[in-house]
């Protein structure tokens, strides 16, 4: 379990990954001293986050870029905060690009784009690309993996960056943590890294990972702390 002494969030914030919607109607409800005895000093609010390597940091909205996938996320997910790309390989040529965001409630969201060359040119290869994914996991240390249900998926235009008049297609599919998840993260130490593996149409498994032109892969997507104080901080945003 973990060693409340060194947690930087309070029961509610623990409860809220175990249900993020409940916990957060119950904090509604709560009333004002018990709130604000709840809520930590502002000068702890962002710890994990101070702890975080740079390529794992969340950008607060969407992140910078002029990919149509980018552009698309920024205008269409209202999420408090979303990690950096993180793909199948490194590497101009990838399939796939993978966010994770943070909803004003605390949940945990994700989706995925189709980013190959040929993708971008015929649509038919960009949905058999993304259907290929037949499994998504997230793994975290000391912990189990858990199955992440991947959402059908869907096609979307965006206009495009250099002519508005004209406009650029998205494949992606989206995904929602399950309940299992907030309750692996509830019970392991905050200084454990999550990851996420997905499963490739031979039966190997790959990873989703962050890689650097200079520098070795990073296989871990973010750290249990930062994932619960993000949560914790999206919803005290949402109720300013």
């Amino acid at each position: 379990m973990i060693n409340f002494t060194r947690s930087t969030l309070t029961l509610a914030a623990l409860s809220l990954l175990a249900n993020p919607i409940d916990a957060q109607a119950q904090r509604k409800r709560s009333s004002k001293t018990e709130e604000s005895a709840a809520t930590p000093k502002t000068d702890v609010d962002n710890i994990w986050r101070d702890k975080a390597n740079l390529q794992h940091l969340f950008s607060l909205r969407a992140p910078l870029g002029d990919l149509a996938s980018i552009r698309h996320l920024a205008a269409n997910f209202n999420w408090y905060a979303v990690s950096d790309d993180l793909a199948e390989k490194p590497g101009m040529f990838t399939n796939y690009r993978l966010y994770i965001g943070i909803t004003e409630e605390g949940r945990h969201e994700g989706i995925i784009y189709d980013d190959s060359v040929a993708g971008a040119v015929n649509p038919k290869v960009a949905v058999n690309l993304l259907n290929n994914i037949s499994g998504l996991t997230i793994f975290a240390e000391e912990g189990e993996g858990v199955l992440i249900d991947l959402n059908p998926v869907e096609s979307a235009t965006i206009p495009n960056k250099k002519d508005p008049t004209k406009t650029d297609t998205v494949h992606f599919r989206t995904f929602q943590f399950p309940q299992r998840a907030y309750r692996m993260m509830g019970a392991l130490p905050e200084e454990n890294r999550m990851r996420f593996f997905y499963r490739k149409p031979d039966g190997e498994t790959g990873y989703f990972g962050y890689h650097q032109r200079r520098g070795p892969d990073d296989p871990w997507a973010y750290q249990i702390g930062y994932a619960k104080e993000l949560s914790q901080n999206a919803m005290k945003s949402a109720q300013q």
